[in-house]
């Protein structure tokens, strides 16, 4: 779907350029809003946006409350993050060693960092599916609200 024919204003950032490109090839129509952005330091001003959504990142940041601190401060009052995350025991398991390093405990250290940025709302659900590659995955869907 092409969310800029919608009025949406849609940006996506990661950390790695490789993935910045490979984001920019998939979806042309947004190529121009994918940067590389460290979650930690955000080029938004204060209160920019209405959501952030989070796809699997936060587990991999080494600073995850200044992350989600910065996504407390684009948020405009009223907003929402949501958060997907592989649950710990999945990612163990999928990934080879040193591939990815999930930093998170568990699902329930999210929701205690939601409350530490500021967020209100804050709740989190475990949900699994099976998948061809990986088998049975496992994740944290958490979101919370700005007030």
């Amino acid at each position: 779907m092409d969310w800029l024919s919608l009025d949406y204003r849609v940006f996506g950032i990661d950390i790695s350029p490789t993935a910045v490109d490979q984001a920019k090839r998939m979806h042309g129509w947004i190529s121009k809003q994918i940067q590389v952005v460290n979650a930690t330091q955000l080029p938004f001003p204060d209160n920019e946006f209405d959501c952030v959504v989070d796809v699997c990142c936060l587990q991999h940041v080494d600073m995850v409350g200044i992350a989600l601190n910065e996504a407390y401060r684009v948020l405009k009052p009223s907003g929402w993050i949501f958060s997907v995350m592989a649950a710990r025991e999945h990612s163990d398991k999928a990934f080879p060693a040193g591939i990815y390093t999930h930093k998170l405990s568990s699902g329930i250290e999210p929701l205690a960092m939601l409350g530490d940025a500021g967020f209100t709302e804050a709740r989190n659900y475990y949900s699994t599916y099976e998948d061809e590659v990986h088998g049975w995955i496992a994740h944290w869907l958490t979101h919370g609200r700005k007030p």
